[in-house]
């Protein structure tokens, strides 16, 4: 998570309480931005947990946090994980004799806030976090989970760079652009409409994706792909071969003639590009 140099409002939350055996805590705190009624740069990250952000029509980022305990098969292996910058300088345990073991029950989630730059997120990894986050529906916003959750969005007109590692990601009513992408689950996108500037990307590596555009009124290209799956198409623009060039940082070029499918609607625009390795990938019409 990206730490700001200098910030106009930190917050700190922080439970330390026996009341979260089993049974979930839940925060909430209501941010006032620097620059109110101007557009929102949001970056959250939850290790384990699941984050829903919605666009609302308001001057304030609203965040409520709920707490639970991990399973026990999660605890255990988060308990175990050992990396050698910790063996080579971890020092022997000492004498328990007549102490007895204290659970940590805390909690803790940072919020940092500097020109409406907001970072959420959370140093502790052996806690569920769900996140509900509602912020003006002008924002740009960087959102990552790992594990235990997905990631929701909805009402969103700004940036959205999202990745999940194991859970799905859904994104709806927004304009984009967008990059999404998942390792093991779905990618469900739902454009409200689509003029922009930058072009948008869906990868998923064993899951759908599954795309809704307003086929009448969007000037996109897609451009859709599947090694082992099956496109399908609700629209009245019929997809055809394209070929595919690819450049990297370096300048490097990589091209495959007739590499994946197209379909350009209301004359073509910027590109959406949908890629799975495993899964299918579907087209509706809004």
């Amino acid at each position: 998570m990206k730490i700001l140099a200098q910030l106009t409002l930190f917050v700190l939350i922080t439970l330390m309480s026996a009341t979260l055996y089993g049974n979930p805590v839940v925060k909430q705190h209501s941010l006032n931005l620097s620059k109110p009624g101007e557009p929102v740069n949001l970056e959250v990250e939850v290790r384990y947990g699941s984050i829903t952000i919605e666009g609302y029509n308001g001057k304030t980022v609203e965040i409520q946090a709920t707490f639970k305990d991990l399973d026990a098969e999660t605890l255990k292996k988060y308990r175990n994980r050992d990396y050698d910058w910790d063996k080579e300088n971890r020092s022997a345990p000492r004498s328990a004799d007549g102490l007895k073991r204290v659970k940590n029950t805390r909690i803790h989630l940072e919020i940092e806030e500097e020109d409406n730059h907001v970072s959420i997120g959370s140093e502790v990894q052996n806690r569920q976090i769900d996140l509900l986050i509602k912020v003006p529906a002008k924002s740009n916003i960087q959102a990552s989970v790992y594990d235990k959750g997905n990631l929701n969005i909805k009402d969103i007109t700004g940036k959205l760079e999202l990745s999940n590692h194991r859970g799905g990601i859904t994104a709806m009513d927004i304009n984009g652009p967008i990059v999404a992408e998942t390792w093991r689950a779905d990618i469900v996108i739902s454009f409200d409409g689509y003029n922009s500037e930058h072009p948008s990307s869906f990868s998923s590596h064993h899951g759908n994706i599954d795309i809704t555009v307003p086929e009448k009124k969007a000037k996109m290209e897609l451009i859709v792909n599947t090694y082992r799956g099956e496109i399908l198409s609700g629209l009245n623009t019929e997809f055809v071969p394209s070929d595919e060039i690819r450049k990297n940082n370096d300048g490097q070029q990589e091209i495959t003639i007739g590499g994946a499918m197209s379909a350009k609607l209301n004359g073509g625009g910027q590109t959406v590009t949908a890629q799975t390795y495993g899964g299918n990938v579907y087209v509706r019409k809004r």
